[in-house]
This record gives structure tokens, sequence and C-alpha cells, in this order.
């Protein structure tokens, strides 16, 4: 439908307010509780889950223009109703969202303490009722927030025939409301100044009652083209109920500082006003609540915005409501005949007192002319003429005066209403949190609240550089030069300056300009909050971090080496930590395994179960758990052994578990090899035990029964004799491994001994020993040799070592022993033709109980050999080492040194 020109109206429907106002305590819809209960929640120390209004609270309303609908008001601003009864806890707010019919009712007949519209209604409200405000809305945009908005004309994308303004004539155009400032006044003002007049060139001008109405009508081609709010098509973007591809925006704008699409000029964002009427105390407190509401709190997220800050400068929307005489500027630009008068009087006066001055002269002439005829007339006639003219003077002097006198009066009165106002500021700036300034153009301070006195002293006069951070110019990064020079709307920075007694302090400034009438910027006003705290806290908080950064780098290099695996779970069984010991038992990445499962470690070995188990016995206790899981080398296994705890915190919670993973394979591996020597050692034992036995009986039987055993009787007592010396040498070995085992280094009786010599008399029994094998003994100079040794230890590694070489050279051949001088010592190497050893197994030879398995079971061994040939040369300060390869024989070396020490002896 077409629409004709209208102003705001002046009466609206107190029936429905009414109606509305009965149902705000009773029937919300049931969402709008759940946006409220965030905001309960975090009310729950200051009781405000009681039910209903105290009886002692005084109940005030807020109307709220409810441009998206009713349900959509209650859900954006309740939090900020309870935010404020927080605040002021001998209050009750409620919020009553009003339509553009019922706003001015509200107001007119106090029905609302407090109101929240555009910026237009708030013109018109603060001419016709008096409304002031008291903040100013912060928009927010994702980590930004603004104070100024615009309007946003659009038409469909592939719309080619409307690219400009100048396009719309004769086409259907849609708006949200007549009444509304951001979604027709804003571009109504731009059409106007573009030749366009809604009312005659458009074919169709209709409202369709709300901005995202007015995209959609666009996007269903409803309408060609329309007019929205700036930060609309941003919303319904992000919200996913458009696609912004769609729509092109006419006569597009660009500001650095303000990112939203629109086509208009930039107009301050919605105020917080209160209605004439309420107390100052009342509006004060409320002030300081809404401009101390944190950008980032719950309340503001909810209302989606930043806050607020202090009330801006409405000229613009001013200047606009002029430009399209609309309410209150309906009759701008008509002058009544009063207002002549009170306009040219001064003129009106003037050229009064020409008249009369022309009137006299013309007089005096007259009666210049008669005076020589009629003296007595003309002076009657003069007489008469003055009295006339000094009446008709005091009539206008009359008239004067009760002008001046009323513009005297007006005068008065508007010097009172800005005493009143600036009282009101002072007293709004002196209870803030935070410094508040007027800094000139000059960068003088013309006036500061007691916060900034109270830091940087008696500052007035003085300019703010000097002031704040005691320099000689303007700071680089000044927000009020920026405001000057740049044409900023807002600028907000941090810096370090220097307070009254020339303490260091960190503050955060915010600055924003301060416009005459006419809109240019005259001053910049700052504000000034003390963050020394947070900026001490925020250091404390990194050296916190930094220390508990280092403490975690040290863990965790405690926990890599760790030489047992080692994997950290939280309560649920989920990988934490695990150490490089532990992924490379299990072949895994540790990297990869952090946030799974525990159990998923064991899975592709199936031991999934038998974990579970162990994790939820080890809830209750420390226990272990032996498992077998494949090793590197095809065929075998390794064997580890498992310890859980539960990990708990300072109140004794358990917060995990930790598992110490331990590789047992050596151990498992030795007690094998324990009991293999223990069943080795009893048959070893056995044989010459029943040699001894044996040959005893018979020479007991014989001795007994005087049988004659003649030249026997020697070699029975020679084999008892062999048998028990055996025996002993197997003792000896025992009580050598026994001290191995304790620590304890083997007793040396050391003396000088030509070793060559000792060489040659074991070589020279050996060869007796063993014919076919072919002894070989080199000297290589160092025939003379003679060192402090323990002779007998050295002949029992000896023979060790000779035995060994026979023992696996089943074949004969040759074994060379060689006598050297090497660094300081005397080199002895055995060096046989035999079997030779594998790398894992000359990596083992030293192992107690340990024979190799390609050893012939007829060998006989206990597998010491070795292990005491090492004790007795380390103990001589010496060294053993093995060389060899199968098939290729086996090479034997030690060290001697030639100065021996005397701890042994």
């Amino acid at each position: 439908m077409l629409c004709a020109r209208s102003s705001f109206p002046n009466i609206s429907d107190s029936a429905n307010i009414a109606q509305r106002e009965s149902r705000i305590m009773t029937t919300r819809p049931l969402y709008r509780w759940f946006y409220l209960c965030i905001v309960l929640l975090l009310a729950l120390p200051s009781g405000l889950f009681a039910n209903g209004v105290s009886s002692s609270q005084e109940q005030v309303r807020i109307g709220v223009l409810a441009k998206r609908g009713e349900e959509k008001t209650y859900a954006r601003w309740d939090a900020t109703a309870i935010y404020l009864g927080q605040k002021l806890p001998g209050y009750h707010f409620e919020i009553l969202p009003l339509d553009f019919d019922e706003i001015h009712a509200a107001v007119e007949n106090r029905r609302v303490e407090f109101v929240l519209a555009n910026s237009a209604f708030y013109v018109d409200l603060e001419v016709r009722y008096g409304v002031s405000r008291l903040a100013t809305l912060k928009n927010r945009h994702g980590e930004d927030s603004f104070t100024v908005f615009a309007g946003t004309i659009i038409a469909r994308a592939d719309r080619s025939d409307i690219r400009t303004l100048g396009d719309l004539r004769g086409k259907h155009f849609t708006a949200v409301d007549e009444r509304s400032f951001g979604g027709f006044h804003m571009a109504w003002r731009e059409l106007s100044e573009a030749g366009i007049d809604p009312y005659r060139d458009f074919s169709q001008l209709d409202m369709a009652g709300t901005h995202d109405a007015v995209v959609y009508r666009v996007l269903d081609r409803l309408a060609d083209a329309g007019t929205v709010r700036s930060d609309t098509l941003e919303r319904m973007t992000r919200e996913g109920n458009i696609d912004l591809a769609q729509l092109r925006v006419l006569a597009p704008r660009s500001n650095p500082n303000f990112p939203f699409l629109h086509s208009t000029r930039l107009y301050p964002e919605w105020p917080f006003a209160r209605v004439r009427g309420v107390s100052d105390a009342l509006a004060q407190q409320v002030a300081i609540a809404l401009l101390e509401m944190p950008e980032e709190s719950e309340v503001a997220r909810i209302s989606d915005t930043r806050g607020w800050t202090i009330p801006h400068e409405y000229q613009p929307v001013h200047d606009c409501l002029k430009a399209l005489r609309i309410s209150p500027y309906q009759d701008y630009g008509q002058v009544s005949t009063w207002g002549a008068i009170r306009r040219l009087w001064r003129w009106a006066l003037f050229g009064a007192i020409l008249l009369t001055f022309g009137t006299l002269s013309t007089l005096f002439l007259m009666r210049l002319n008669r005076k020589l005829t009629d003296s007595r007339a003309a002076l009657a006639s003069a007489h008469q003429g003055l009295e006339d003219q000094v009446a008709r003077r005091t009539r206008e002097l009359e008239v004067s005066n009760r002008q001046l006198t009323q513009e005297i009066t007006e005068h008065q009165r508007a010097e009172a209403a800005l005493s009143e106002e600036r009282t009101k500021l002072e007293l709004i700036t002196s209870n803030l949190g935070a410094g508040f300034a007027v800094i000139s153009r000059d960068y003088r301070t013309l006036m500061a609240n007691k916060v900034i006195k109270d830091i940087f002293g008696e500052v007035e006069g003085q300019t703010c550089y000097q002031c704040y951070n005691q320099r000689d110019s303007v700071c680089p990064d000044c927000g009020v030069r920026k405001i000057f020079e740049e044409g900023l709307e807002f600028s907000t920075h941090e810096q370090c300056g220097y307070d009254a007694q020339g303490k260091e302090i960190w503050s955060q400034i915010i600055a924003t300009p301060l416009r005459d009438e006419s809109g240019e910027v005259r001053a910049a006003i700052e504000v000034v909050v003390p963050i020394t705290e947070r900026k001490r806290a925020e250091q404390e908080l990194r050296n916190a971090l930094q220390e508990a950064e280092e403490a975690r780098e040290r863990v965790d290099n405690i926990v890599k080496s760790v030489i047992n695996g080692l994997i950290v779970t939280d309560i649920s069984g989920t990988i934490i930590s695990i150490n490089r010991v532990a992924s490379e038992m299990l072949n895994v990445s540790g990297e990869q395994v952090i946030g799974t499962k525990a159990e998923e470690l064991f899975s592709v070995h199936g031991l999934t179960q038998e974990f579970s188990a162990f994790l939820e016995t080890a809830k209750m206790d420390s226990i272990s758990w032996e498992f077998e899981l494949p090793a590197k080398e095809a065929g075998s296994v390794k064997v580890y052994q498992a310890w859980a705890s539960a990990m708990r915190n300072q109140q004794g919670g358990v917060t995990g578990r930790v598992v110490v993973i331990l590789d047992v394979t050596k151990d498992r591996e030795l007690t094998r090899l324990k009991d293999s020597f223990i069943s080795m050692a009893a048959h070893e034992l056995h044989t010459p035990l029943t040699a001894i036995i044996g040959y005893s009986e018979l020479l007991l039987e014989a001795e007994q029964n005087d049988s004659p055993i003649g030249e026997h009787r020697k070699d029975f007592l020679q084999e008892i004799l062999d048998k028990g010396m055996f025996l002993s040498r197997m003792v000896d070995e025992l009580l050598d491994v026994s001290r191995i085992e304790s620590g304890q280094t083997t007793p040396l009786q050391l003396r000088a001994a030509n070793l060559f010599e000792l060489l040659e008399k074991t070589v020279n029994r050996y060869r007796q020993f063993s014919p076919g094998h072919r002894f070989v003994l080199k000297g290589s100079g160092a025939e003379q040799s003679c060192p402090q040794i323990d002779a007998e230890r050295i002949v029992q590694v000896l023979e060790n070592l000779f035995g060994n070489a026979i023992k696996y050279s089943p074949g004969g051949g040759d074994v060379e022993v060689s006598l050297s001088h090497s660094d300081g010592n005397c080199l002895v190497s055995v060096k046989d033709a035999g079997i030779g050893m594998t790398e894992e197994e000359v990596a083992r030879v030293f192992d107690r109980f340990y024979r190799s398995e390609n050893v012939d079971p007829t060998v006989r061994g206990l597998g010491l050999g070795m292990c005491i040939a090492r004790q007795i040369i380390t103990s001589h300060g010496g060294q053993i080492w093995v060389e060899s390869r199968p098939e290729e024989g086996t090479k034997v070396s030690f060290t001697l040194p030639m100065e021996q020490s005397r701890q042994h002896e």
C-alpha cells in the first residue's frame, strides 16, 4: 500500500500498553528463561532465586523499542534488567517492549522510568517530554564495538537496472516503518539529497514492519529495493538466513573505522535515557552500572553488545530530522509574526529613531520658517509635538523593556539548565571508577574529575602529555591526536605514564570527540582507566606460566630420562603422557597415542581385557601385571612387568593412573639360567660325588673284608682326590659368583711375577692335556714383564680361556697365545680357530650362567667361567674383551697394568 508523509505519533494506544504491562510477570515464552538462567546462575551468591519481587524493592520499568518483535526484545534485554537489579539491590527492573505506536504514550503517561529507543525517537522524546540520555550503546561486531550506525539501501544483485539511487525513481520501495530512524529516515535523507521524494517519485512505498522482513521482501521480488539498519545484512548472513551475494548495496560508503555495509552518514547508536521525574540518584546509579558493565560479560553477550559508553552528541540526528522536517521539526523554517518581532526589533527601533530624527528635523525647519510670523503658534505647536514624541517614545521604550526582560529571563533559564546539566555531569564523572577529562585542541586539560586529580594532581590548564607522561611533545600513540588529526570517532590504547609522585602507572585511555552544534570537533573526552594492578597481575601470570612451563619441561625431561616405560592416564583411562621408552616397548608413536584410550595400546596384541582388568584393580591399590610382547627379532619375545598406581590431587581424590613398565626379559632369562644352573650343578656335583662315594665304599669294603685290591688302591685314592679337587674348584667358582652378586671385589694376593713364564707353564700343561690342539706362544718382546699380579687368579683365568678354546674347537686346530706391551699395560690374547660366536652371543658372554645354545650338550660347564674371569681381571685394574665371528674362531684379550696398586694386598 502507498504511504502518506507523516510525523511521529503523539498519541498511542494506552490500553495496549496496559495489557502488555499486565502480562510481563505472567506469560513470557519458555525459551526466554533459557537466557535468563545463564544470568541467574551468575547471581547464585546474591540469592536471586527468590520467588517474585521483594516487597522492599521499588519496581522500575525500562521501555524498549521492539524493532524485531516482542519476544526477541525480551530475549535480548531481560539479562540487562537483571544485571541492573544486581547492581541496585533496592530496585527491581523490568523490560517493557513497545512498538512504534506505544512509545510516546508510555513516556507521556510515566508508565516507564527509562527508555531505550532509536536515536530519532530519543530526539523527539527529548524535545517533547524532556527525557535525557545517560549512556550510548556499544554495538558488538566480533571482537570490536561500535557506537554509531547507519542505513543500508539494497536491491537484488541480479537487477541490472538498479545500480544507483537515481535508478530507484519509479520503482517499488519498501522500508521498516515511517518512524524507523535506521530503517527509513537515514535513507530518506540520502534519497532527498539525490533529488528523489519517496512519497512522490516511487511507484509504490510500503512498510514491512521489521528489518528482516524488508530483506526478505527484496529477495522474494515483492519489492524492487529497500532500506534497513546497517548491521542487518551481516547479522542475517551470520545467522544463515540469507546469502549476501544475492544483494547489492546502493550508493555504498566506506569508513575504515566502521566495517558494516552502509549507504548513509553515520549516526550515534541507541541511547539509554531517563524519563523526566526520575530521581537524580537513581539515574546516576543506573548510568554508573551501565558504564561499568564489562565488555565480555555474559549480560553484554546476551544483548549482543559490548556494554555502554558515555552519551554521544546527537546533533547529527537533529540535523537529519530538520532536513526531513519531521517531528519534532515539522515546523522547522516557518517564521511567525512574534518570531519576526523577536528577530528584527533592533532594526525596528533603529528605524523608529531615524524616523523620529527626520520628523524633528522637519518640524525644526517648519518652526524656523514660521517663527517670524507666528512665534507663539509655532512654540505651542512645537510644545505639543514634543509631548507627542515623548509619549510615543515612552511607549516604544516600554515595548523594548518588555522584550529585553523576556530575553533576560530566557537567558537565565538557559544558564540554569546548563548549570544543572553541568552539575549532573560532574556528579556522574566524580562517581565513575575511572578518570574523566576534557582536552582542548591544543592538548590542554579543560576539566578533570576527582580520579584524575587524585592520580596526577592539579592538571587543569596543563597539557595532557606533560601531566600524564612528563613529555615535551604529543605522545606518538595519543588517542586525542587521532581524534583531532585523523577524524576518528573512537580511540583506545594502553600507555605507561607517571603519577604526581613520579611513580610509574599504567592506564587505558579511551578518547571520543566532543562536537558543537555544527558538528565540528571542539575538544576531546578522555576516559582514563587505571590498569596498573591488572598489568602487574598479567606480569605475575606470565611469570607463573613461565615457571609452570619450566616445571612442565623439567617433569617432561624427568619422564623422558626414566629408563623404564611410563604411561600417565586421566581418570577415564585416556592417555595424557607417554615417554619414549614406553613408545618403543609398545612399538607406537607417542604423539599419535596421546588422547586415545590406554586399552588401545594393547588391542593389537590381544591384551585389551587383561590391561583393563589391571587398571580397574589399580583403582584400589598398586599392583603388578606381567605380559609378553613380540620382540623386534623374529621368533623372540620380550617379557614386561607393569606396575600401576593411582594419581591423587592435594585433596586425596584420584585424578588418573600412572603405569610403569619394566623390561624383565633379562631377569626372567637369568632366572631360567639359574634354574638350568641348579640342575646342571646338581648333575656336575652328583657325578664326582658318586665316584667319591663309590671308590670310598670299595676301599672301606676291602678294609673290612681284607679283600685284596693291591695296585688299584692308589688309583682309587687318586680318583677320589681328583674328584674332590674338582668339587673344590666348583665351590670356589660359586663363592666368586656370590662375591660378584654382592658387589664385593675378588681378594688378591699381589706379587711381582714373570707373566711370560706363567703363560708358558700353563700352555705346556694344556699341550699335554689336549694333544689334538697346537698351542703357540708368542712373546713379542714382553718376556721379562713382571707386573704385580695374583698368579693363582691369573692362572684361573688362563685355564678358563684355554679350556674354552679346546671345548669350542672340537676339531682341533691352533690356539695362539700372545703377550705384548700396550700403553703401559701387558696385553694377553688367546685366539682359537673354533666355531666362533654371533654378535648376540658375544654381548652375553660375560653374563652369569650363560651358555650358548649352539654348544654341544656333552660339553660340561656351569656358565660362570667368563663372568669370574672378568671379575678377576677388573680387580687387577685391567680390561677383558671378546672378538668373534661364526665359523672364524674367537679371540679373547685382557690387559694387566704394569704399575699395580696395592689396594688388594
